[in-house]
Order: structure tokens, then C-alpha cells, then sequence
């Protein structure tokens, strides 16, 4: 378990904002074992709302001693950003109003507040583009922007990607730089609307490459 502490808060968009950490008390992040994977995720565990559980507190004790309605919760972020040299990591974290923990708790959170502690645990992580691969396609919703703008960053110049992305509207889109050849297509999925069908739909509309 590591303790980190937000240091620095930025609105992307009306519904992601980005969570600069830094380790928790002084705490160095140098030895952070971040890897090569362009998904590398830590398990982000926060308290109920409402919920003081003190600082720091041990997750085991808390779920002997205390009802399971008081228990932390467990929920994955990828890491958006990691520099061993100066210690920090970003996060990024999709909020709709008070649905869910941790998006209410990153809507309120100030840096250097009195919740801006918490304990992650990891890193893990599984996937990197295939250096082989000509093309590539990345689907997903605004919880997937992290990982496919990670991803999309390492491509290299020759090779292209196809990218489908579901959003609540256009103002949740943001830049997504890449040196590859890259197809943007934004998806306004309206809150009614099932989106694993609005996104199947939006990629087998579209004629891929025949490539690798």
C-alpha cells in the first residue's frame, strides 16, 4: 500500500479532471514501480462518503472492527503520468454528479485539504501496443481516455489508429496527441442510450485497414 497526497487539481473537461499526486507526509514516490505497460493501474481505496476512518488506517482492522457499510472502497485508475525525478503521478477521474465514490470524491478534494490522503495499492498493469502491429484500434468511454491517451502517446510515426470514443457531449472531448495517424471519431451518447451498443456500432460502421 502506498499513501499519496494531491498536490495539484485541473479541470479537463466538465466531467474529467486530473489529479496530481505526490507521496503522502514527505513520503518519496522515486522508487514508484511504474512499468513499461501503457495501462498501469493502481486500485485507488477511499472511505465512504461521509466516513472518517482517521489517518493512516489499516483496511483489515477497519473491516474487524467497524460495520461493512464504513468499509473503503476499492476502485482502478490508470496512471495517466509518472515522473520517478520529481515524484508525482496523475490521475484522472471521470465525475457525474454524486454517482459512485471516487468521482464525487475527486469533484471535492482540494490539494493539501483534509482528504487529499489516500492509500493506493499496485501499480498493475497487463497491455502495450504491439511495436509490430501497422494499426490499431482503440474503443472506449471517458473511463478509457487515461489508458488510450497513454497508449495513443507511445505509438511511433508509420504506423495509424483507428480511435472511438463514447462522451456525454462534445464538450468532454480533449486532445490526444500522437506521432501516429490517428482517427479521431467522437461519440455523443445520450445518457439513455446503452453505449457498449452506440460503440459497436461506431466501430463496425467503419472500414478498417486490411494491415496488420
Amino acid at each position: 500500500i502506498t499513501q499519496l497526497q494531491v498536490i495539484d487539481k485541473e479541470w479537463l473537461t466538465p466531467h474529467l479532471v486530473r489529479l496530481t499526486f505526490t507521496g503522502a507526509d514527505g513520503a518519496s514516490l522515486a522508487d514508484f514501480p511504474v512499468g513499461e505497460f501503457t495501462d498501469t493501474y493502481v486500485k485507488v481505496e477511499l472511505p465512504p462518503r461521509g466516513v472518517d476512518l482517521g489517518w493512516p488506517y489499516d483496511g483489515e482492522v477497519v473491516r474487524e472492527q467497524r460495520p461493512a457499510h464504513e468499509w473503503p472502497v476499492l476502485r482502478s485508475y490508470t496512471i495517466r503520468s509518472f515522473d520517478p525525478s520529481a515524484g508525482v503521478l496523475a490521475l484522472e477521474f471521470v465525475v457525474h454528479g454524486d454517482d459512485g465514490v471516487a468521482g464525487p470524491w475527486a469533484r471535492d478534494v482540494e490539494p493539501g485539504g483534509p482528504t487529499s490522503r489516500i492509500q493506493v495499492r499496485g501499480p498493475g498493469g497487463g497491455y502495450a501496443p504491439d511495436p509490430e502491429a501497422d494499426h490499431h484500434v482503440f474503443v472506449g468511454d471517458a473511463s478509457a481516455l487515461p489508458a488510450i491517451a497513454v497508449a495513443l502517446e507511445r505509438l511511433p510515426l508509420g504506423v495509424s489508429a483507428d480511435v472511438v470514443i463514447a462522451v456525454e457531449n462534445s464538450a468532454d472531448e480533449i486532445p490526444l496527441p500522437s506521432a501516429a495517424d490517428v482517427n479521431i471519431t467522437w461519440q455523443v451518447v445520450a445518457k439513455d442510450t446503452d453505449i457498449a451498443d452506440a460503440l459497436a456500432e461506431a466501430v463496425t460502421s467503419r472500414e478498417l485497414p486490411t494491415s496488420d
